[in-house]
């Protein structure tokens, strides 16, 4: 026995859907579909397939420490050594500071946000009416992720500070051997564990964001998110800019003072200078990336779920580019190694470089690298979209269907009515029950020792086993019967059901490489449903 999937999606598709009706409230209303009910790469649901993205996270994540590791092992002179330390303790100083002002200003923020939130922003109860202010409990929501927007945004500044402090005093006692290669390596090296670390950071929150929270607190908590990491990063970026400066300008007028040279060790300033230059160099930019990276996220969902109202096509397209996303870890982590092999087989023992070759190089191998998986990527996610793929592309996927469904034949039918949890109506069954059935050969007559008998004829009883049930003998391609439940069908309706699927084989098989939104056929039943 074979499936009427075709047939079925087929009729499905070219019935109308209603306008989607979203309600008022922005991000912090949204409510995200069930990724589960979308299938890719073959019988992967949604859900399913981005919980390996965690897996490429927890990489990102072991790189970028690992990272972090290599280069605070790297060999150093004690005077050097101390000096990144104590331009690190002064960041660190700095850095604690922020944290108090961030918290302090977080309070602020934060009240103006549960007012907001709890009392002005439009959204809908539970009958559907429109109120103004959310729960309690998701402006809570809000506020709490927020803080965890805040502690990414201030986590990864503290990082990218370590990061570079390490790599600055070991970059100076590298550049002593007079070769020019670690002058370029260990800097990357140091990017590379920031910016893989930065990404997966953020990449895991959203993720586990996405696939474990409900559905209808998942935009509150998105939009929470997105407050904390924008207010962190923008304190950030703000005072470490003005924190520069006044380090620099304090190095200037010590200079003056002690009539020495700004970059002179025994000018006062130069700590204090090389502080405001981690600082402003460091931590402002990791915050930033940070909050970039995930409000570009947290807009790109708002915008699918806004802007289109398939469930369907909402799924495909928020799997697809959180699937991109990772691909883009992967992309970044492959490209530097590739590009790292290559310059320190031509670098390494060279007295002279330039250092511009082996960058450009890196950004022209992650873009066609980038590229290239994105193409393969997005052909193997969602090689349609919005369930409009050709019949041949419904044919594959109904084969792989049924293999799938072979493969798990012993599967009893209570289990499969369990998970699909039908609506109960005691006057029927709950589920509508199609039998489609094709033969190859024709029925043959019976011989037995001696007593033969003609080929069996069908008889009809007054009875029907399924709902509906069609039976076709491909060696003649006519249909040997249509059997139908007479409580549920009008003779006329499958007389024209009958044509219609005869006129739709005839141009399937014209056509098959034809969108199924572009089917005659379909329009015709389409403009029928419109009248009746």
């Amino acid at each position: 026995m074979t499936s009427l999937t075709p047939l079925l999606a087929f009729l499905g598709f070219v019935q109308d859907a209603a306008p989607a009706q979203h309600a008022a409230g922005g991000e912090a209303a949204l409510v995200l579909p069930d990724l589960a009910k979308a299938l890719f790469l073959g019988g992967i649901n949604g859900r399913s397939l981005l919980l390996w993205g965690l897996v490429i996270c927890a990489l990102g994540l072991v790189f970028g420490l690992a990272t972090y590791m290599q280069l605070k092992n790297l060999p150093v002179h004690r005077a050097m050594r101390e000096i990144s330390e104590l331009i690190y303790e002064t960041c660190k100083t700095y850095l604690l500071t922020q944290g108090r002002f961030l918290l302090i200003l977080w309070v602020f923020i934060g009240a103006i946000v549960a007012l907001y939130f709890g009392t002005l922003a439009q959204t809908t109860d539970a009958t559907g009416a429109m109120v103004r202010g959310f729960p309690a409990t998701k402006v809570i929501i809000i506020l709490l992720f927020s803080l965890i927007g805040i502690a990414g945004s201030y986590g990864v500044a503290w990082f990218g500070i370590r990061v570079n402090t390490f790599a600055n005093s070991r970059t100076a006692f590298a550049s002593l051997t007079g070769k020019p290669y670690p002058n370029h390596a260990i800097p990357l090296k140091a990017g590379m564990s920031i910016g893989m670390l930065l990404i997966s950071v953020e990449l895991l929150l959203m993720l586990l964001i996405l696939l474990f929270i409900p559905g209808d607190y998942a935009g509150p908590c998105f939009i929470g998110f997105a407050i904390g990491e924008s207010l962190g990063a923008a304190a950030l970026r703000v005072a470490g800019g003005i924190f520069t400066k006044i380090a620099d300008i304090g190095a200037d007028l010590m200079k003056i003072v002690f009539k020495i040279k700004e970059d002179d060790a025994r000018n006062p300033g130069v700590i204090a200078d090389c502080t405001g230059d981690n600082a402003g160099d460091s931590v402002g930019p990791s915050a930033d990336g940070f909050e970039t990276y995930g409000v570009t996220g947290v807009a790109l969902i708002s915008f699918i779920l806004l802007a289109v109202h398939q469930p369907l096509v909402q799924i495909q397209l928020l799997v697809w580019i959180f699937a991109m996303r990772v691909m883009m870890v992967i992309a970044s982590g492959l490209s530097y190694f590739l590009n790292a092999a290559f310059a320190k087989a031509r670098y390494q023992n060279a007295d002279h470089m330039n250092f511009e070759t082996p960058l450009t190089t890196l950004v022209w191998l992650t873009s066609l690298v980038s590229v290239a998986l994105t193409f393969v990527a997005s052909r193997l996610l969602i090689p349609s979209i919005g369930g409009d793929p050709t019949f041949r592309g419904v044919v594959r996927n109904v084969d792989r269907v049924v293999l799938r469904a072979i493969a798990n034949s012993d599967l009893s039918f209570e289990k499969i009515v369990e998970a699909v949890q039908p609506s109960r109506d005691p006057s029927r069954t709950p589920l509508f029950q199609i039998s489609f059935r094709s033969r190859t050969q024709p029925y043959a007559s019976l011989q037995l020792h001696g007593v033969s008998s003609a080929a069996p004829e069908f008889l009809d009883n007054g009875t029907a086993k399924f709902d509906l049930a069609l039976e076709l003998e491909s060696s003649t391609g006519k249909a040997c019967f249509i059997e139908y439940c007479t409580d549920l069908f009008k003779e006329h309706t499958i007389i024209q059901m009958e044509n219609d699927f005869q006129n739709l084989l005839r141009e399937l098989i014209a056509e098959p490489d034809a969108r199924l939104s572009k089917l005659k056929v379909a329009a015709e039943i389409s403009q029928r449903l419109r009248r009746a």
